[in-house]
């Protein structure tokens, strides 16, 4: 996956974070904006950047892209 992609999808990060979290504020308050949010940011994490595959790999494997 190139960087263009990563910026892409980078983008409707931003835009969810902003729009997404205004409308669930207004709806449930800013605790759970927060949470909302923080949500997003792991799942960029993990489903984009492949956070996940960091974290279940064995210590003698090599990491990913090796």
């Amino acid at each position: 996956m190139g960087w263009p992609r990563h910026l892409v999808i980078f983008v409707a990060l931003l835009v969810n974070l902003w729009l997404g979290g205004d409308l669930v504020e207004a709806l449930a308050g800013s605790y759970v904006r927060g949470l909302f949010e923080l949500l997003l940011i792991l799942g960029y994490l993990w489903f984009v950047v492949g956070l996940g595959s960091l974290l279940r790999r064995r210590p003698d494997e090599p990491p990913p892209g090796q």
